[in-house]
Order: structure tokens, then C-alpha cells, then sequence
């Protein structure tokens, strides 16, 4: 063989092996675009998989708390539809109870016109404080208030005057000395003490199970008396405590009924109380005519002391 040919052999042995070295560089490049180009699709896939989760989770959130707002919402739409509700209940039952009271402040409102008209006081010589609630505290220490129907304000004095406009016949005064063999409705009616005075009020009602036969219910209310006394000593040491001055605040009872014997004696009150610390009148011809009697007593309080009261109770309560 000649040195040419083994040349030309080793020439093209020589050409075959660069040949396979770029060949597997080459498929080593493709390899690696491959791979890189197989990377990046895979991390496009996972950044767009993992954006998707994200708006997916973003969006159940958004719709948990829309979900969470929405639901709240009607819930305080619920409650202020139920306060609402509530609220027009005690309103009704405020008018219901406090009709009387209106009643009783339209009488002495008349009666202050006509006197004034009459000559016989002036404006600034009788004020009437209807619905007013004394802050006073407890021998615990507890703060409350106490609810005076209206309060009138004259020369002669201060009275307090509790409005019960009670349909039915009334008993007042009713206790174990003066209920002789009828004690037992005293004792029924659940008092704590049965020589203290009670209210029982007898109200004809419907009998759903035989409509012909008549019933009567027993309602019992305490000693309304009381309750007056109760209220003029809260507001005399209102009072002491605010212009340190004893003043002493009648007690009445207005129950606003013509007489004992209205309506066949089915309407009306009996009076067997020998309480000597209040008044009870049952018609306004009594009411008026017993403050109109205030006017011939001598004067305690000057037409300035009288503006002061009122001033200093009227900055601490308010008229419903």
C-alpha cells in the first residue's frame, strides 16, 4: 500500500471521527434546546397553574367574604327590623299606659288657663313637669331612676301626682285589718306583708268557654300610694342635694273616675285606705278643686324659687 493511500485513509478516518465528535455536539446542543426549551414550558405551565390557583383562591375569598358581608348585612338589617319592631311595641305599650297621663296633663293644663284667666295666679306662679325621672342611688350603691307622672309646681308646694286610669271597679286600700271575711283575696293576691295596703282591680272578662256565663279577673297592683311617697321622698333629696333646701313634695293619687257608683257600680273606686300621707281622688272636679284650695294657703316658694325648681329639673329630665 503507498504512503498515499494511507493518507487518503487516514485523512478520511480522521474526517468521519470530527464528523461523529460535531454530529454528537450537535444532537448534545438539540438535547439541551430540548431540555431548556421543555424547562421553560414547564415553568410557564406552573406559573400559569400556580396564577389560577391564586385567582381561584382570590376569588373564593372574595366570594366568602361578599358571602360574609351579604350575611351580616341581613342579619343588622334583621335586628333593626326587630328593634324597630320592638320598639313600636313599647311605644304602643308606652301610649297605652301613658294615655291616662295625657288625659291628666290636658286637665291641668285647663286648670292652670282658667286660673290664670281667673286672675288667680300668674304663668310663672304654676308650672306643670309631666313625665319626669329622678336619678337617685340605692343603698347598694346602684344608680337608677325613678319615674314621676307629673309634678306641679305652686306657691304652696310641690305635688306629685300618679295617674292609674284603671278600667274595672278598683279597691284601694284593701288589707287583712279592714277585708273582714274577704282577707283571703288579700292573701291570694301574694302580699308580703297582709296588714299593708293592696289594689285589686276587678275587670269583667270573656268566658271563651261559655260566652253566657260572666267572669270576672282580679288584678292586683301594690299600693299606688305608696309608690307616690316613694317618689316624693327621691325628689325631695333630689332636691336637698342640688340646692340644699328641704323641700317636701305632696303625694296624690288620681285614678279618674266620676264616682264609686258609675256605670251600675261596675266602674269606679272604693277608698277604705286610712292613709293620712296622701290624697286620692277619683274625678277631676275633686283634683281641681283641691288644687285650686293650694292657692289660699299662705306661700312657701317665691315666683324665682319656683323657676329654679323647674330649671334645675328640667336640665336632667326629658318628656317622652
Amino acid at each position: 500500500m503507498s504512503i498515499f493511500i494511507i493518507i487518503i485513509l487516514i485523512l478520511a478516518l480522521g474526517a468521519g471521527i470530527w464528523y461523529i465528535f460535531d454530529l454528537r455536539k450537535r444532537m448534545k446542543e438539540t438535547e439541551a434546546r430540548l431540555v431548556k426549551k421543555h424547562q421553560t414550558e414547564i415553568a410557564a405551565t406552573q406559573s400559569l397553574f400556580e396564577t389560577q390557583q391564586e385567582q381561584k383562591e382570590f376569588d373564593y375569598k372574595q366570594q366568602l367574604q361578599d358571602m360574609e358581608e351579604n350575611y351580616y348585612g341581613q342579619i343588622n338589617e334583621l335586628n333593626r327590623s326587630i328593634d324597630a319592631l320592638q320598639q313600636h311595641v313599647i311605644d304602643l305599650q308606652m301610649y297605652s299606659r301613658n294615655s291616662g297621663e295625657i288625659e291628666t296633663h290636658q286637665i291641668l293644663e285647663g286648670l292652670k288657663q282658667q286660673l290664670i284667666k281667673e286672675g288667680k295666679l300668674t304663668s310663672s306662679e304654676m308650672f306643670i313637669l309631666p313625665n319626669l325621672f329622678i336619678p337617685y342611688t340605692t343603698e347598694t350603691g346602684l344608680m337608677k331612676t325613678r319615674q314621676i307622672d307629673h309634678l306641679i309646681l305652686l306657691p304652696a308646694g310641690l305635688f306629685i301626682v300618679e295617674t292609674k286610669f284603671w278600667r274595672g271597679k278598683i279597691i284601694h286600700g284593701l288589707n287583712r285589718n279592714n277585708a273582714g271575711m274577704f282577707s283571703f283575696i288579700n292573701d291570694m293576691m301574694g302580699s308580703k306583708d297582709s296588714h299593708e295596703d293592696q289594689t285589686l282591680v276587678f275587670v269583667e272578662t270573656k268566658n271563651n268557654d261559655e260566652p253566657d256565663t260572666p267572669m270576672v279577673q282580679i288584678k292586683s297592683y301594690g299600693d299606688p300610694a305608696k309608690q307616690a311617697k316613694r317618689s316624693a321622698q327621691i325628689l325631695s333629696q333630689y332636691l336637698l342635694e342640688r340646692l340644699e333646701h328641704k323641700m317636701y313634695a305632696t303625694p296624690i293619687v288620681y285614678f279618674g273616675y266620676e264616682s264609686v257608683k258609675d256605670e251600675a257600680y261596675n266602674q269606679g273606686v272604693l277608698d277604705l285606705s286610712n292613709d293620712g300621707d296622701s290624697y286620692r281622688f277619683t274625678n277631676k272636679k275633686d283634683l281641681c278643686g283641691f288644687i285650686r284650695n293650694q292657692l289660699n294657703h299662705a306661700p312657701i316658694y317665691s315666683e324665682d324659687d319656683l323657676q329654679v325648681i323647674r330649671d334645675t329639673l328640667k336640665h336632667i329630665n326629658y318628656v317622652r
